[in-house]
């Protein structure tokens, strides 16, 4: 017998501040998947070349979306470009700054986003060979449309 998935527009706007809250759990390698966010670490067949990957699902209507991403210098790490599923729908600022890689992806003013599945993807190069990205984290800020703030943070 077949498992039906509950319709997720039937959902309270408290659900989602219980789903967004969960906490993400920790791989060992590649995905660290969680209920709200999910992070992974790729590489390509560069070996100077990762991207952070970071995955928001929501449940409800969002009018603010904030998605950070720090990244720490391990050595020649700098900034090759970032992709959202959001396109012009959000700002995106990066800068070097206190040992650190900074990504700012920001939800423009006025913007209302439906419940969906929002992806961030962060390129870098950095210095050759395998990067330890134990020190580098996010954190995603987001408000509903019935004025729910709701904050996660977490790291690769």
């Amino acid at each position: 017998m077949s498992q039906q998935t509950p319709d997720r527009s039937t959902r309270s706007h408290g659900e989602f501040a219980e789903l967004f809250a969960r906490r993400s759990r920790t791989a060992l390698r590649g995905f660290l998947p969680g209920r709200r966010v999910w992070s992974a670490v790729g590489g390509s067949a560069a070996v100077v070349r990762d991207q952070s990957v970071v995955t928001v699902e929501s449940t409800t209507s969002l009018t603010s979306l904030k998605v950070v991403l720090k990244v720490i210098q391990t050595g020649g790490v700098a900034n090759t470009g970032t992709w959202t599923s959001l396109g012009d729908k959000v700002s995106v600022a990066s800068a070097l700054s206190g040992g650190e890689l900074d990504y700012v992806v920001t939800l423009k003013s006025g913007v209302t986003l439906d419940p969906g599945t929002y992806t961030f993807k962060f390129g870098y190069n950095h210095d050759q060979g395998q990067r330890d990205a134990g020190g580098d984290r996010y954190n995603v800020t987001a408000t509903s449309t019935a004025s729910v703030t709701e904050f996660l943070k977490g790291g690769f």
